[in-house]
Formats: structure tokens, sequence, C-alpha cells
């Protein structure tokens, strides 16, 4: 697809280029070692461009969505913390710390936090 897609389509770009031989070789784009410092590398001009449309009230749903995802696949730890403390908050379900050795399990009273 990529291949063809090189070939007199609008998508040229250097891009599509490196795709070939890497869907070639791998699996996953994103564990291909060429394009894997990509997923690495700080995407403050995505950040950037996702701020300033936010700004200007307008939509960028697919550049807000690459952003999101890149956060949460290159992030050492993803949201589940703030999804434990919600059920934490509405029905007491409790959560663990993560640098604690001992793994006890806590409960905070969210609403009287000064």
């Amino acid at each position: 697809m990529a291949r063809i897609w090189t070939n007199g389509c609008i998508i040229r770009s250097s891009l599509m280029e490196s795709l070939i031989p890497a869907l070639e070789t791998d699996t996953s784009l994103l564990a291909h070692p060429e394009l894997a410092s990509f997923t690495q590398a700080p995407h403050s001009s995505l950040v950037q461009v996702c701020n300033a449309a936010s700004q200007a009230r307008c939509a960028l749903p697919n550049h807000q969505a690459a952003l999101q995802f890149l956060l949460s696949y290159t992030l050492g730890q993803g949201s589940a913390n703030l999804i434990q403390a919600q059920r934490d908050y509405f029905g007491a379900h409790t959560y663990q710390k993560v640098n604690d050795p001992t793994e006890a399990h806590y409960h905070t009273d969210w609403e009287n936090l000064s």
C-alpha cells in the first residue's frame, strides 16, 4: 500500500518512502527502529498546533487524537492512576501507591482535602 501511494498519489512524502522497508520487515511501525525514534522525540510542534487550535476554538480531532495516542504510548505511567482515584472518590474502592513497597491499600477523603 505504501509503495502504491508513492507512485502518482498526492500523498508523496519522505515518510511514505520510509514506510515501505519498515512494513516489509516489521508488523508494527512503532516498533521499527528507524521510526521508533519519532515516538520518543518531543512532540512540541504537535502540542503547539493543538494548543493554538484550541485557543482559536478550531476543532482538530485527528491532531488531538494523534497527540493523545503518542502521549499514552510514550508515557511511563498512563491515566489509570486518575481512574483509580475517581473510583476511590465515588465508591471508596481504595488505591495503591506506586512507590509503596508495602503494597498497602489507601483511601482518601477527597472532599475534605485542603
